[in-house]
Formats: C-alpha cells, sequence, structure tokens
C-alpha cells in the first residue's frame, strides 16, 4: 500500500469517527484559523514603516498607502495586532471546545456500545481491558483529533503566508519547485516513521 492510499484511508477512518453536528464549528474553526492568518500578515505588514519609516510594502506591484504620520501607523498596527490576538484566542477557544465535543461524543458511541454488546461477546474480556478502551483508546483518538486541528491551522497559516510573501516579492515564485521537493521530502519521512 502506498503512502498516499495509507494517508487516504486514515483520513477516511478519521473522518468517519467525526459527528456531522460538528461540521459547522469545524468549518468555522477553519474560517477564523484563515482569518488569524490574514490578520497575521496584514500586522507584519504594518509592522515595516514603524521599523524602516520611508519605506512602503508593495503588494502585486502596488504600493500600499498606510496613513501617514508615525502616531497613526502605530495605532493601525495596534489595532491590527489585536484584532490578530482576538482572531487567535477564539480559533483556540473553539479548537478546545471541538476537541472536548469529540472526546465527550466518542466516550458516549463507546459506552453505547458496551451496553449494547451481547453479554457472550464480553465474557473474555476483563475489567481492565474494557476501562483501557474507554480510558486509554478514546485519550489517543482525542489527541489525535487535536493534532488534525493544529496541522489544519499550519497549514492554513503557511499557505496564506506564502501567497501573501509572493505577492510582496513575485521572484519567490522561483522558490515553488525547491519548496514542493520541501515538501515531498517531508511526507515521505512523515509518511515512512509512521
Amino acid at each position: 500500500m502506498t503512502a498516499i492510499r495509507r494517508m487516504r484511508v486514515a483520513l477516511h477512518q478519521f473522518a468517519s469517527t467525526l459527528v456531522p453536528a460538528d461540521m459547522p464549528m469545524i468549518a468555522l474553526y477553519v474560517a477564523l484559523s484563515l482569518a488569524a492568518a490574514l490578520a497575521g500578515s496584514v500586522v507584519a505588514v504594518c509592522l515595516l514603516p514603524l521599523v524602516q519609516p520611508g519605506h512602503s510594502v508593495q503588494l502585486a506591484g502596488y504600493r500600499l498607502a498606510l496613513p501617514g504620520g508615525l502616531a497613526m501607523q502605530a495605532c493601525l498596527f495596534i489595532a491590527v495586532s489585536l484584532l490578530f490576538a482576538v482572531l487567535r484566542w477564539q480559533s483556540a477557544r473553539l479548537a478546545a471546545q471541538l476537541t472536548s465535543r469529540y472526546a465527550i461524543g466518542l466516550r458516549a458511541r463507546v459506552h453505547a456500545a458496551l451496553i449494547d454488546a451481547p453479554l457472550p461477546a464480553l465474557s473474555g474480556a476483563s475489567s481492565a481491558e474494557i476501562a483501557n478502551v474507554l480510558t486509554y483508546n478514546i485519550e489517543i483518538a482525542t489527541q489525535g483529533f487535536s493534532a488534525v486541528l493544529q496541522l489544519l491551522v499550519a497549514a492554513i497559516t503557511a499557505l496564506v503566508s506564502v501567497c501573501i510573501a509572493v505577492l510582496i516579492a513575485p521572484v519567490l515564485l522561483i522558490t515553488t519547485p525547491l519548496l514542493a521537493v520541501l515538501a515531498g521530502l517531508g511526507l515521505r519521512f512523515s509518511s515512512s516513521r509512521a
């Protein structure tokens, strides 16, 4: 089985554990993460005139006109930084809610499956094995869910950062093949250790 096929199977199995009612919250989490990544890029753009007075940023060949005066630029930087912090905080809060709901829902489904299981099917299992299913295995699945959410944010942030960097300096498109090779190597090494 190839690495890509294994990854597809793993993602399909993971997706089957999600509750459809949580999908809008996951979509909101993705949207908040995207907005936070965009706000972070705007913070970096607003910082440039404060660090190098007199310099402005070119975005897709157009010079960005930031408000004149150091005080106004500092206020803009602070306002966008606060927006960035609020978006990140809301995103982290939503991720915590999603993770706890996932754990509680998974535990409830396992409890229901154990209650509905025929008694002869459980006769060979010790209470320690049943407790292991209820605690350790659910904890591992919950940590996996949390890791997927974190990877989603990392991927969104990286994509937005690269896109903004290319808009600021289109010459960076030359590095696209190198980035693709590095991404392929990273995928190869991470899938070979799994």
